[in-house]
C-alpha cells in the first residue's frame, strides 16, 4: 500500500520540479522515532524525495481543551502552521479514544471526531 501511495504522489509531481514539501501533524503514531529519523513521515519523505517537517507530538489529542496543552502541541489542530506545503500528513484520535472511551463509549467518541453524517471535530477542521 505504501508503494502505491508513493507512486501516485510521484506521478502527481512534475519531473524536475522542486521536491514536495510536507508537514506532518498528529499524535504518537507519527511522532514515534522522529528523533532518530525513523518515523513514518521521514520514511515517506525518503521514498518520495520530499522535504518533511514532522510536528506530531506523542500524547496529542485531536482537540485539547487546555490552553497550555494546545501551546505545547498536544492539540493536533493547533500543530498546523501556514507554510509552502504541498501535502499535509495528519493523523489523530488514538489518544482521544484512550482518554475518553475506555472501551465503553467508543461510538460516542468516534462520532464526536467524525460521525456518519460527516459532522464532528475532524470533519469541521
Amino acid at each position: 500500500m505504501r508503494y502505491v501511495l508513493a507512486m501516485l504522489l510521484c506521478l502527481a509531481a512534475p519531473l524536475g520540479a522542486e521536491p514536495l514539501r510536507v508537514l506532518a501533524i498528529g499524535d504518537s503514531i507519527l511522532a514515534w522515532h522522529k528523533w532518530t529519523g525513523r518515523d513514518i513521515p521521514s520514511a515517506m519523505g525518503a521514498v518520495l524525495g520530499a522535504q518533511v517537517e514532522n510536528d506530531a507530538v506523542a500524547g496529542a489529542r485531536f482537540s485539547n481543551a487546555s490552553g497550555l496543552g494546545r501551546a505545547a502541541g498536544f492539540d493536533v489542530r493547533a500543530q498546523f502552521r501556514p507554510g509552502p506545503w504541498d501535502l499535509l500528513l495528519i493523523n489523530g484520535g488514538a489518544n482521544d479514544f484512550l482518554a475518553d472511551c475506555s472501551c465503553r463509549a467508543c461510538d460516542e467518541v468516534l462520532d464526536g471526531l467524525i460521525a456518519p453524517d460527516l459532522s464532528g471535530e475532524v470533519a469541521t477542521y
